[in-house]
């Protein structure tokens, strides 16, 4: 299993809506966890999913939240996500990053 961000993200009063597609291959269950940074605004901020997504979920979604003070703001930003995919007694985790562009929605 594995997924990207979508891009843009919105943002909604400097929180961005993040999410991306979930391409399944068996797993009976995934949890999400991702951080965004924002050199630009400055604003760093994560956010993991609190229950699982499961078939046939086709995509994952997260509101992250900037730390402290901080707002998103329209432009780039780098995107870091850990995907936990269950498969009966296993678990397989994928990591991946990206450059995205954060849009006002």
């Amino acid at each position: 299993m594995h997924s990207n961000f979508e891009s843009p993200l919105k943002i909604t009063e400097g929180v961005v809506e993040a999410c991306g597609e979930l391409e399944w291959a068996g797993e009976s269950e995934a949890f999400v966890t991702v951080t965004l940074t924002q050199r630009d605004a400055p604003a760093v901020g994560g956010a993991s999913s609190r229950s699982s997504f499961k078939p046939p979920d086709d995509e994952w979604m997260l509101e992250v939240k900037p730390a402290g003070n901080q707002k998103f703001a329209a432009g780039p930003a780098h995107a870091i996500g850990v995907l936990s995919a269950v498969d009966g007694g296993s678990v397989s985790v994928f990591h991946w990053s990206q450059d995205v562009q954060l849009e006002k929605s």
